[in-house]
């Protein structure tokens, strides 16, 4: 379970995402179950998804035990997902291939996984983290004049080494990221800066604070900071 230096503020049912939290890479949601049955997907599209009682959530539960702001999804700058209590009164539970059942401390992210299975409260649902495969690349385009062909296989590419880099999916990439420390804030402990990378979905070019350690990309032989 990562550390964590965690800014989320709950008021009442209103929840503000903590600092870390950026927007979605695509392909996330919960499968929901319940007496082992399939009953609903929950899309996890948003930069936070919050889930409770409260008519403002974004998945709104019903079940007695649920507190009115329960518990939420967030995503973080580096690729992963994490589940998040927000300070719910009655707890809410992760398990999964590696992990046994759990109880989450209250405002602590932990990372989800494929496969990952959260329980809120005293509710018999169960929501399975997934996460769609990307789809495969189209054939390139064997005319070099067909620019346009040429320009979306290219962005199509630099999508797709975007959210290479982004998830660590490569074995080699993962391992070196999972050594690291993850910051969740724009501060360390100390309160200097921590390091910032940039990144790129094929289409532009955004800056955003990364977690410690991770090497600086480099577009066309220079380095962005």
């Amino acid at each position: 379970m990562p550390g964590a230096h965690l800014d989320a503020i709950v008021v009442g049912s209103a929840y503000s995402p903590p600092s870390w939290a950026t927007d979605p890479l695509p392909g996330f949601y919960f499968e929901v179950t319940k007496d082992m049955t399939v009953i609903e997907k929950v899309q996890l599209d948003k930069k936070k998804h919050v889930f409770g009682r409260h008519v403002t959530c974004d998945t709104v539960c019903q079940h007695p035990s649920l507190s009115r702001a329960h518990a939420a999804v967030g995503h973080h700058i580096n690729g992963k997902v994490y589940l998040i209590d927000l300070g719910s009164a009655h707890g809410t539970y992760l398990s999964n291939s590696a992990v046994p059942l759990q109880k989450l401390t209250k405002f602590v992210p932990v990372e989800l996984t494929e496969g990952s299975t959260v329980r809120l409260g005293q509710s018999t649902r169960t929501y399975v983290f997934r996460r769609v495969p990307d789809s495969p690349l189209p054939p390139k385009p064997t005319d070099e004049n067909d620019l346009e062909g040429l320009a979306t296989y290219n962005a199509q590419v630099n999508k797709k080494r975007c959210r290479d880099y982004r998830g660590a999916s490569s074995p080699k990439r993962a391992e070196r990221v999972r050594q690291r420390k993850v910051c969740f804030g724009d501060q360390n402990q100390s309160g200097k800066l921590e390091e910032t990378i940039g990144y790129s979905d094929g289409t532009g070019f955004a800056v955003g604070v990364g977690p410690v350690g991770v090497e600086k990309m480099r577009q066309q032989g220079r380095e962005v900071k």
